[in-house]
């Protein structure tokens, strides 16, 4: 069975911070809600449209989206969503 032509793949909707306003988590486009881990992840197993890996001075992970000049995402432009989401 052939599944070209057809995007599986998720879009990052809104992201979840903590009280000190760093990304904790992810809101997907079919309204899934995943830790920052999960994301990761999920992004790098190619489920996630639009965001790279990137890795911090200090060594954490986070998700970069793509620029918006070649048709990607600004993440820090989505909406936010209480942390209390990943509870």
């Amino acid at each position: 069975m052939s599944y070209s032509g057809y995007n599986y793949q998720k879009d990052v909707v809104a992201l979840i911070k903590d009280k000190n306003e760093a990304v904790i988590g992810y809101k997907l486009s079919d309204g899934e809600i995943l830790s920052k881990e999960e994301a990761i992840k999920r992004a790098a197993e190619g489920e996630i449209n639009d965001v790279v890996i990137g890795t911090s001075k200090n060594g954490d992970q986070y998700l970069h989206g793509i620029p918006e000049a070649t048709g990607g995402i600004d993440l820090e432009s989505l909406p936010i969503i209480d942390d209390n989401s990943l509870r």
